[in-house]
């Protein structure tokens, strides 16, 4: 009985987690969502890798984009964006070039 927590539910609190700091708490949160057979979407990851990057832990986030691929997601513009902003942020920009460059062979844009 009662309302059986869905992606969405589960993404909304990620976000409002990731949005108060508390990015363990998120991913613990995200990985709970798995064991419990609900499917992460890109958008998940985009909550997590946006978390890690306002907290400055770009590699971190940067490292979360591969294991996403690993997984068989594939970044989107806003996981490209957040990632470029990020490393921008840091002043490192041949990283942030490196991930234009990777986001422009793969068609997104």
């Amino acid at each position: 009985k009662g309302i059986k927590p869905n992606v969405i539910l589960y993404n909304t609190l990620i976000k409002g987690l990731s949005n108060q700091g508390l990015i363990l708490e998120a991913a613990q949160l995200a990985s709970e969502m798995s064991e419990k057979g609900l499917i992460p979407e890109v958008q998940t990851f985009n909550i997590l890798v946006n978390g890690l990057c306002k907290m400055g832990c770009v590699s971190d986030a940067d490292g979360l984009v591969k294991v996403m691929i690993s997984k068989g997601y594939f970044p989107d513009i806003f996981t490209f964006n957040i990632l470029i902003h990020g490393y921008s942020t840091q002043l490192k920009i041949e990283n942030a070039l490196e991930i234009l460059d990777v986001m422009l062979d793969n068609g997104v844009d």
